[in-house]
């Protein structure tokens, strides 16, 4: 009798305490984990002393976040799961409502229903939205979507998105979301999700840091620059420059990390406030060592040459017409901003005295209006995009024939909502699949398993970072428009391979 109720205590135990790991408590309960291979001989922690301390981070963290949550709404509250949690906090650790306890931490952590929450705005961005969820059905299909989805919608506020999320929660009681398409509405619910062990599938662009239930499924800049720097080694680049507007955080430091891995040292980096022309000028100059700051007898020498070219014209000296020649001490300079700024760049280096220059950059440059008119400055130039035509999506875009690597600004948004649902519906359809269906492991077996899915050239693997890898394709302007490489870039480690 006593080891069956030894053997009862540790099912119930050893998963909440797997759980509690994996939560917002960070490691603190790796030594409440079971022994490893061969480290059986060592002194065990007191199976009570386990059970006390998990049962005190359940009262003293995971009840009082639901509660905070399921305060949002009164459904959520009066929901059967919540109404056991406001029970148990009258209880205590160490006495008989210990294990009511536990067993109660664990319904809420780990008996979640096969099914996936899908959160977004209302209002201005339903569009966005309602694009997503048509990605995910065509990635489902409608018997799946209708059996495994709920969507939820939510107005302008924080406390009329986590209202819809506790009801996902503790209603629906689903253990994965689709969601995070803002940062506002990131920001709201990663508190919720991470402590309560929601998968989250991230539509937007936050950086999933060091929370293991966060999972990016948007391509977020770091992916693009992995093919932007895996182009400037096909052209076998060893310096490049990096003009980049100040927002551009994530891109810049993506680059200045990870260039010398490909053997690519970065001889400037200078920055300007976006859509700042007068900053744009100045940071060029900077960029090209025009100030006579540390060039002071190279320009003391050119005024008197200048003074002496005019003398002997017989007219006077235009100081101000003085310029400093440029020094382009890179071969490449990489340019993560629009296509109306790299068209402005294109004039503000041909004005300092730039006779030719190569550039390099982002998803950002795709429009028709970058070659037009055409800019010989961008004829060894490329730029790389994670879709390559937009005739071979998996679902079908009404584009012209004739011109399938363009779509205007309102359907190529449509598009990549559209998308990102396609993926988001996909994988979370896989993860229910996964043969060890228990909830706990899941972050574990999507960092370890990958998934194919139709439409996509490639499997979809998630990095380290947990953040999906997309296809990266390259493109190279020329005077007629843009031309599509036929090839596509996989990831680190890989090369560009054929379409």
């Amino acid at each position: 009798m006593t080891n069956l109720i030894a053997n009862l205590r540790r099912l119930i135990l050893y998963p909440i305490l797997s759980i509690l790991t994996l939560s917002s408590f960070g490691t603190s309960l790796c030594a409440l984990e079971m022994p490893n291979p061969g480290e059986e001989n060592k002194p065990a922690i007191p199976l009570a002393s386990r059970e006390r301390e998990a049962c005190d981070k359940i009262v003293q963290y995971t009840f009082p976040l639901a509660k905070e949550l399921y305060s949002y709404s009164r459904k959520a509250s009066e929901s059967p799961l919540a109404r056991k949690i406001s029970q148990s906090l009258g209880l205590s650790c160490g006495g008989p409502g210990q294990s009511a306890i536990i067993k109660v931490g664990l319904e809420l952590l780990e008996t979640q229903a096969p099914r996936i929450g899908v959160l977004g705005p209302t209002s201005e961005t339903t569009a966005s939205l309602e694009q997503v969820v048509e990605g995910i059905k065509i990635s489902t299909g409608p018997l799946d979507f209708n059996k495994k989805f709920i969507v939820k919608r939510y107005g302008k506020t924080k406390e009329q998105i986590l209202e819809q999320l506790s009801e996902l929660i503790f209603m629906d009681r689903v253990g994965m979301l689709i969601g995070g398409s803002s940062q506002f509405e990131m920001e709201t619910i990663e508190k919720y999700t991470k402590g309560l062990m929601v998968l989250l599938l991230s539509i937007g662009d936050a950086s999933p840091g060091n929370n293991p239930w966060l999972f990016r499924i948007a391509p977020g800049p770091d992916i693009l620059v992995d093919g932007v720097l895996e182009g400037l080694s096909r052209v076998k680049a060893k310096r490049i420059a990096v003009l980049a507007p100040e927002t551009a955080t994530e891109t810049i430091n993506d680059i200045q990390s990870k260039a010398t891995l490909k053997d690519i040292s970065v001889s400037a980096l200078v920055t300007y406030k976006p859509r700042n022309f007068q900053a744009l000028d100045l940071a060029v100059q900077q960029l090209l060592k025009i100030s006579t700051n540390g060039r002071e007898q190279e320009y003391r020498d050119l005024v008197e040459k200048k003074q002496t070219e005019a003398s002997l014209e017989q007219v006077p000296l235009n100081l101000e017409s003085i310029r400093l020649p440029p020094i382009q001490d890179f071969d490449y300079l990489f340019v993560p901003d629009d296509f109306k700024m790299v068209r402005h760049i294109l004039k503000i280096l041909r004005f300092h005295g730039v006779t030719q220059v190569k550039l390099a950059g982002n998803h950002l440059w795709r429009s028709p209006n970058l070659t037009s008119p055409w800019d010989q400055f961008l004829s060894q130039s490329f730029f790389v995009d994670f879709i390559g035509s937009y005739l071979n999506l998996p679902f079908k875009v009404d584009v012209e024939p004739k011109n399938p690597l363009f779509l205007n600004g309102l359907l190529a948004s449509q598009v990549d909502s559209k998308l990102l649902g396609y993926r988001a519906g996909g994988i979370a359809l896989k993860v229910l699949e996964f043969p060890d269906s228990r909830h706990r492991v899941w972050p574990k077996q999507l960092l370890e398993r990958p998934i194919n899915q139709i439409g996509f050239p490639s499997q979809i693997a998630f990095k380290e970072g947990r953040t999906a890898r997309w296809p990266i394709y390259l493109f190279t302007p020329t005077p007629t428009g843009i031309t599509l490489a036929p090839s596509w870039y996989e990831g680190p480690g890989k090369k560009f391979s054929a379409h």
